[in-house]
This record gives structure tokens, C-alpha cells and sequence, in this order.
């Protein structure tokens, strides 16, 4: 066998001719050499078809012609051009096979290409927990032995996740190159081009051996892959092409338009309590130490591999800004925050946290209770990871909680104590932006929320729970039934998030029983006593704060019952009003200070409650 004929078969397998495209190939190649011929530029269609009919196998004389079908082959090899005078259909091969046949390899297109990858012999092994290119291949092999034209896989995954690299050990392992395709600069092509496009795309892929790609972002739109597809099918119909489409959520069995059926694969996050072992890996392809940062990092923000290397990136440079090669826990810190991105759009508000234990002052057994629920999320990793209590709890591994008590009971800074201990953000939710009249516009509202807190797994903080956590009512009229369909996505929603949900309210009697069920923990704010408000108003002032030494916190703290929050304002108001006077604090200051705070609820003080200090 001559290296031409070597060749020729070459073509003849890579593109899968049937009997009558090897004969259209020869014919085409007969009139691109022979020189009595090559003046014709071509040959008709009509005329290949005729030829073939009169010199086809006996066997399949009586069948009859399929002229669409045939005309589909032609164009897998030949390209079609108008004849100028008489505005016939003429083809003559393609420049591509030509190339292929007489070696020359024509260069390959830049336009609408990411990348092309002739060689995948070094490709990394995709990460154990994200490999699906074994079972891509496997598939692949099947759909080939029963289908003679393309074939459409579809790879799933969140960005950074691997889908990458297992397209790049599917192609190592199947000896091929790789076509990567740009989804969004394919949707600027118009159908024509789109079409010409395609069928020099197809050919090039079959001559060279390579798989073809496309990363389509969710963003782009369903109905715009579709019309992509459905255009690849029209022009690879015929052709062993091999595609994989790279998208973020699994394609539909059924795509409009178009007979072919994707073969899904999904690579799926570990489990969010299982990923310590996957960390310490990382850590050591990356050379970062576990510890020291990382690995708390690695942990509590559910990046992909993909997104945590990019973050790594950032804090090194940040390392190295200062002289150092290692990053430091606040700057992996900095470079996660810079990654996770919020977006709640006005819908919940940052709260820098200031406060630590020993400024909350509460009942014993409440302060006991809080640090238990910061245990709890200190271990999680163990108890839901290590010791695989998550296989016995598929969902509501998460940690909600109830803050019960009166206004100003200090609720609102034990979330931020419990934030400063646990070193995690804290997100108040703007009730008044979530809640909407529209059907349908508080779930949305809610579903971005806990969509963005997954991110790294912050506090979520529904002050005034009540009034979004309400008792489900009797369905009497269309408003109770869209307000109970709220109150279930909620519980749903508390359920699924794995991160803390504290929710805080002054009538806990308000609440709908099925969220108090689900609520693992209730922590009561009550009305601080005598020996508590005292332990308030011995902190309330600051060290730097000047206090005279005969103001009397014991006759504060037993004649008035006030709550954490009207101690602090009183605090305030008799410093500015000590300040407005240009000297040191004293008990009129105080004392005016409190008949300010008992008049913003009504109440005014007699000269009884005042004791000794009456005509103060």
C-alpha cells in the first residue's frame, strides 16, 4: 500500500464513508488530479449521483436513491460553490482533506477557538472525588457501537470543579486532541457562518483526531444551546464527531429540534463535612501547610479546588508583598472574603462583631448554652465528617437557633459574641427588603440569601423573627395560602443550609410551632436582675470614661429594672450631657440621662423612685 492510499483510507475511516462516500471521495480526488478534468472546477451533484447509480455494487441496484441523505455525505468531504454563469451547485473537495491527503496539514483556525491541545500525554489525573472521565469513555465506547454519526456528552459541575481536567484525561486516554470552543462567541455567528463554521470544525476533528468542546455558561441561555445543537446535528448528522459540551447544571434528556440525547455526567461536591482529608492533599500539591490557616479555610468556605487555587494565588501575593513566601491565616482570610463575593443586594446588612464574653451578661445557664452551640460548630467536622454522623443525617446538618427575650435583653450582641468566637461573619437580615406583596418575591428573596451564605457558611441573623416566621394560619383566602407556602420554603430552607441560622424575636408565642420544632436550640433573654444590672453598669462606662467615685451603680442597679440595652443608652446620653457641661459624670447626669430613656416609653419618675437623690 502507497502512502497516498494509506491516506485516502485514512479518510475514508476517521469520516466513516459509506460505500458510495469512498466513491464521491475518488471522484472528487479524480477531478482535483487528473488534468483533463481539473478545468472543470468540480463536479455537479447531479453528476456524482448519476455516476454512482450506474457504477454501484449489483447488490444494491434495485434500492432506491435517498438523494438528501447522499447530498449529506458529499458535503462531509467536498465543499459547495456556485457556479457564476449558470447559478448551478457545484463541489469540489475540501481544501482540508486535500491538505490531509498530500500531508501538508493546512494551520488551524483561530477564529471562535479557546485553545486547541494536540498532545494530552502529560494531563494531570483529575482529583479522586471529581473523576467521571472513566465513565465518560465507557459510554462513549457504547453509543459508538451504535451510532454511525455524532455523539454529545455533557459534562456538569460548578466552576473550578475539574470538569476541565477530566475532559483533558478523557482525551489522554482516547489518544485524541481537543477543539475547545468559546459558547459565547459562537452565539455571534450568523447561520450561515454558523454552518461553515461547523463543517470545516467537523472535519478538522475528524482528520486530527480531536475531541470538540464548547463551555457554555449558564448565563447564556438554555434556549441559545439549543439552537447550537441543534445546528451541530444538522451538519455532523453523518460524522463520528465527538462533543462535549460543558455547561453548570446537567442538559435535559430532550433537546428541541434535535433527535440526539446527551449523556449526562455530573461531578458532585464531597460531602461539606468530608473534605479534610481531600484538603490535606490539596495542601501538599499546593506545598501550603494544612495548618496554620488553610486548612480552617478550606473548611469553612465550600470553594471548588479550581476557586481555592485562585484564592491561594491572591494571599501569596499578598505574602509576598511583605517579604514572606507562606500566607498568613488573614491573608487566606482576606483572599476567601475577596472570592465568596456577597450579593444580597441590600437584603442583609454586615455587622463587624465587638463584643466577647465577658461583656454578654446573662443568666448562667443561657451564657452555658451559647458556648455549647459554639462547640458544636467547632466540631461539626468531627462528629458529621470524621465520625460520619452524616450518613445518619442527610440533611439539617446546619445549627438554628431562637433568641427569646424582651426588647434590649442582648440578643443581637450575643450573635455578635458568638460571630467573634466562632471568627465568622455575621449578616442581619433586612426584613423590610426581603418581605414582599408579590407571590412568590419573599422566597426568591430568601433563596439568594442562603444561596450567598453558603459561600463560606456566615451567621444569618433574622432579627424580629416573628414577623417572617409567623404561625401558619387557616386557608381562608388566597393571602393565607401564599403566606403558608412561605412559612413552609422557610423551614425547607433553615433545613438544608449547613451553616448558623439564629433567630430572634420578643413574643416567642408568636412563632409557628413547626419552626420551634425544628429550632435545635432556645436561648432565653430574660430581664436582667439586681446583681445583673449592677455587673451592666460596672462595665457600661469605658476606662477611659470620667466617672466620679460617688456615683451610686448599686442604687441604679436596685431601684431601676432596666435592660442592657436602656443601661447603654443611659450611659451615652449622661456623657454628652456631662460633656456639654465640661466635667466628670455624676448622678445628674445619670439621673437626667434616665428620665430621658423612661420617656421614650411613657413613663415618667416620681420623686419616691428617686430616693435620696430626689432633688438631685
Amino acid at each position: 500500500m502507497t502512502d497516498l492510499e494509506r491516506r485516502i483510507g485514512l479518510v475514508r475511516e476517521r469520516c466513516s464513508l459509506t460505500a458510495f462516500g469512498a466513491f464521491a471521495l475518488e471522484l472528487l480526488l479524480l477531478a482535483e488530479w487528473d488534468p483533463d478534468l481539473n478545468g472543470t472546477n468540480g463536479i455537479y451533484p447531479d453528476e456524482l449521483i448519476r455516476a454512482w447509480e450506474k457504477n454501484r455494487p449489483n447488490a444494491e441496484a434495485g434500492g432506491k436513491t435517498d438523494r438528501a441523505e447522499l447530498d449529506k455525505e458529499i458535503r462531509t468531504i467536498a465543499g459547495r460553490n456556485v457556479e457564476e454563469a449558470s447559478g448551478r451547485i457545484i463541489y469540489r473537495i475540501r481544501e482540508q482533506v486535500l491538505r490531509f491527503i498530500e500531508q501538508e496539514f493546512p494551520p488551524d483556525p483561530d477564529e471562535f477557538f479557546l485553545e486547541i491541545f494536540s498532545n494530552f500525554e502529560k494531563a494531570e489525573e483529575p482529583d479522586p472525588e471529581r473523576s467521571v472521565y472513566r465513565d465518560m469513555i465507557r459510554v462513549e465506547q457504547k453509543k459508538k457501537e451504535h451510532s454511525d454519526g455524532w455523539i454529545l456528552l455533557n459534562l456538569a459541575g460548578k466552576d473550578g470543579s475539574g470538569r476541565l481536567e477530566n475532559v483533558k484525561a478523557f482525551c489522554r486516554e482516547k489518544k485524541m486532541g481537543l477543539i475547545l470552543l468559546d459558547g459565547s462567541s459562537l452565539l455571534e455567528l450568523g447561520r450561515e457562518k454558523f454552518r461553515s463554521m461547523f463543517g470545516e470544525l467537523g472535519v478538522n476533528a475528524l482528520l486530527k483526531e480531536r475531541v470538540i468542546a464548547v463551555i457554555w455558561e449558564d448565563a447564556l441561555g438554555e434556549r441559545e444551546l439549543f439552537r447550537v445543537l441543534r445546528e451541530m446535528g444538522h451538519e455532523w448528522d453523518r460524522l463520528p464527531v465527538l462533543v462535549i459540551i460543558i455547561t453548570e447544571t446537567p442538559l435535559r434528556p430532550v433537546i428541541p429540534g434535535s433527535a440526539q440525547v446527551p449523556a449526562v455526567f455530573e461531578i458532585r461536591e464531597p460531602d461539606p463535612f468530608a473534605r479534610k482529608d481531600m484538603g490535606m492533599r490539596y495542601a501538599k500539591k499546593w506545598q501550603i501547610p494544612f495548618e496554620d490557616g488553610f486548612g480552617e479555610m478550606w473548611q469553612r468556605f465550600r470553594f471548588t479546588p479550581g476557586q481555592f487555587q485562585n484564592v491561594l494565588e491572591q494571599a501569596k501575593d499578598m505574602a509576598f508583598a511583605r517579604n514572606a513566601e507562606i500566607p498568613s491565616r488573614e491573608e487566606l482570610r482576606i483572599a476567601c472574603r475577596r472570592q465568596a463575593e456577597y450579593r444580597f443586594h441590600g437584603k442583609a446588612v454586615l455587622i463587624r462583631p465587638q463584643f466577647v464574653w465577658e461583656d454578654l451578661v446573662l443568666p448562667e445557664m443561657s451564657k452555658k448554652l451559647l458556648q455549647d452551640i459554639c462547640s458544636r460548630s467547632r466540631n461539626q467536622e468531627l462528629v458529621y465528617g470524621t465520625w460520619e454522623f452524616s450518613s445518619r443525617f442527610p440533611y439539617g446538618l446546619g445549627t438554628s437557633i431562637l433568641f427569646t427575650g424582651s426588647p434590649g435583653t442582648g440578643k443581637t450582641m450575643a450573635a455578635q459574641v458568638m460571630a467573634n468566637e466562632l471568627d465568622l461573619e455575621l449578616y442581619r437580615i433586612n426584613l423590610s427588603a426581603v418581605v414582599s406583596k408579590y407571590v412568590g418575591e419573599t422566597e426568591k428573596n430568601l433563596n439568594m440569601i442562603f444561596e450567598e451564605a453558603s459561600k463560606s457558611l456566615c451567621i444569618l441573623f433574622f432579627d424580629e423573627a416573628d414577623a417572617l416566621f409567623g404561625k401558619r394560619t387557616e386557608v381562608k383566602d388566597s393571602q393565607d395560602k401564599y403566606q403558608n407556602m412561605e412559612a413552609a420554603f422557610l423551614l425547607q430552607k433553615m433545613e438544608d443550609y449547613d451553616g448558623i441560622s439564629i433567630l430572634a424575636t420578643n413574643y416567642q408565642q408568636n412563632l409557628d410551632e413547626a419552626f420551634k420544632r425544628r429550632i435545635q436550640y432556645v436561648v432565653e433573654f430574660s430581664i436582667p436582675d439586681a446583681g445583673e444590672r449592677l455587673e451592666m453598669w460596672n462595665r457600661v462606662f469605658p476606662e477611659a470614661c470620667p466617672v466620679r467615685e460617688d456615683v451610686d451603680l448599686q442604687f441604679l442597679a436596685d431601684q431601676f429594672e432596666l435592660t442592657g440595652s436602656n443601661i447603654k443608652n443611659i450611659a451615652v446620653n449622661s456623657a454628652f450631657l456631662a460633656a456639654a457641661d465640661g466635667r466628670e459624670i455624676d448622678m445628674s447626669h445619670i439621673l437626667r440621662a434616665l428620665q430621658n430613656e423612661f420617656q421614650k416609653s411613657g413613663k415618667r419618675l416620681t420623686g419616691a423612685e428617686m430616693g435620696q437623690y430626689g432633688m438631685v
